[in-house]
């Protein structure tokens, strides 16, 4: 069985009430019957009880509806396949863009998908009859996280060449800005309230916090614990940068405080 791993994004401040992809885990395999096959998951809130769906399988797309029992009064779980979109290479990374959205008409379905040619493309759908591609080239090594800005302006990606690639909507989506790292990129994060500034991760433990308009540092911090895995904004304080390091498989907290140079790491067990 191949190694799986999770990517979900949130339209709406709601969490659910189990983590979702244990949840796949039990269900989805069953429905899908390509267990051998789905390499990474993308999961979008569209209701307060369905989830749209991405997985990403071994030359395929799957889009579908799902809807957990625990999430409703049914005790049965609901899952239905709505598209498959070709993909030649096998996936390594996927991100929805923040104005996907299925309460449009026409639906509006975009996501980036980062190949093992090392390729992007941004796939665009209606769920209909139109659909495109668009494949970019920058990277030289593979891709580890892909993140949009809060109003799709930018698209950042992070990869194994030491590199961190920003590219712009406006300009069809040309590589404005890479910032260059002293290790793998493993993780990326647009700030929440501040579109300006991101969160870049490095393998070897190094946090970033960049200005993309100055294309500037504007405070980093190191985790002694590594190597690190990935790294998030707190949903409760994006003040503070959660970090998964795999040496002790221990959470690192990070508080930032982007105003002060105050830098603090707490360890969880």
């Amino acid at each position: 069985m191949k190694e799986t791993s999770f990517h979900i994004t949130y339209t709406k401040k709601t969490v659910p009430k189990k983590p979702i992809p244990i949840r796949l885990q039990n269900y989805l395999f069953v429905k899908t019957n390509a267990l051998c096959e789905i390499q990474k998951f993308l999961i979008h809130l569209i209701h307060i009880h369905f989830f749209f769906l991405c997985i990403a399988a071994h030359e395929n797309f799957i889009l579908s509806f799902v809807r957990f029992p625990e999430e409703t009064e049914s005790e049965s779980f609901f899952w239905e396949k709505v598209k498959d979109i070709y993909h030649e290479t096998r996936c390594h990374a996927l991100c929805f863009t923040p104005d996907t959205s299925l309460m449009i008409i026409p639906k509006n379905v975009t996501f980036c998908a980062a190949g093992s040619d090392f390729l992007l493309r941004i796939f665009r759908t209606d769920l209909q009859n139109s659909d495109t591609v668009q494949t970019l080239k920058g990277h030289t090594n593979y891709v580890n996280e892909i993140s949009w800005s809060n109003k799709c302006e930018f698209l950042e990606l992070v990869s194994d060449d030491n590199s961190c690639k920003i590219w712009c909507f406006e300009s069809n989506y040309d590589n404005i800005i890479t910032f260059c790292l002293s290790s793998a990129g493993m993780s990326v994060k647009w700030h929440p309230d501040d579109p300006n500034k991101v969160m870049v991760a490095e393998k070897k433990g190094v946090i970033h916090m960049y200005n993309v308009r100055s294309q500037q540092s504007v405070i980093s911090v190191e985790c002694p614990k590594i190597p690190l895995l990935t790294a998030d904004w707190a949903l409760n304080n994006y003040h503070i940068i959660t970090a998964l390091s795999n040496s002790l498989q221990c959470m690192i907290h990070v508080p930032i405080m982007v105003h002060t140079p105050t830098k603090n790491i707490y360890f969880l067990s």
